[in-house]
């Protein structure tokens, strides 16, 4: 949020073992150092406070629910094709009015090596104990 604005604060705090990067140069996800049920856990905790947020718990929501509720409320645009809703019942009429859902076309990459295959992809997979 930048200096002066008065929306709403969101906080997203992933369960025990998931730690997203804060830097470019750091990994997207440092795993756990024990055995466990590794970055695939799906609960967590995501608060939300300032103007426009409604008071109260909201219950369960999915982790996908996450992206597209923080797009909506910065006003950018959410994938037509992704997992996930906007949380709307977390904010007030008022704010929820002042922003309309801007729906855009998912960007497709394709990344391919000599083999066919992407050697970053081949480097994420095996971080996340896949290959």
């Amino acid at each position: 949020r930048a200096a002066g604005e008065t929306g709403p604060t969101l906080l997203f705090s992933p369960a025990l073992g998931v730690r997203p990067s804060a830097a470019l140069k750091s990994p997207e996800i440092f795993l756990r150092s024990s055995p466990g049920r590794g970055c695939h856990q799906r609960d967590g905790l995501m608060l939300l406070g300032g103007n426009g947020v409604v008071s109260g718990d909201f219950g369960r929501a999915s982790i996908c629910d996450v992206a597209p509720t923080l797009l909506w409320t910065m006003q950018a645009g959410v994938a037509t094709d992704g997992d996930g809703r906007v949380l709307y019942e977390l904010f007030d009429e008022e704010f929820s009015s002042e922003r309309l859902l801007r729906e855009v076309e998912p960007i497709m990459l394709e990344v391919e090596s000599a083999n066919g295959d992407s050697p970053e992809v081949t480097r994420r997979l095996k971080a996340l104990g896949y290959i």
